[in-house]
């Protein structure tokens, strides 16, 4: 039972990292107010960020897009 919970455990954390590596790509890739201080292993593996940026658009107020030009 505690191997369990550990590993479930564990992989919260993994996914709680996962989403705050991409927020704060996505924040360094929209915003110029941002400084990110970590660890090499804290962000490695994120890859090129020109692909990164190449992944997403940008929109903005009153923009009209069709639902399915975003998915």
């Amino acid at each position: 039972m505690l191997a369990t919970r550990s590993s479930s455990r564990a992989s919260d954390e993994q996914l709680h990292m996962t989403q705050m590596r991409l927020a704060t790509t996505a924040s360094l890739m929209s915003r110029r107010d941002v400084i990110v201080v970590a660890s090499v292993s804290c962000i490695y593996g994120l890859g090129n960020p020109e692909n990164f940026q190449s992944m997403g658009f940008e929109l903005k107020v009153h923009d009209r897009v069709q639902r399915r030009a975003l998915l």
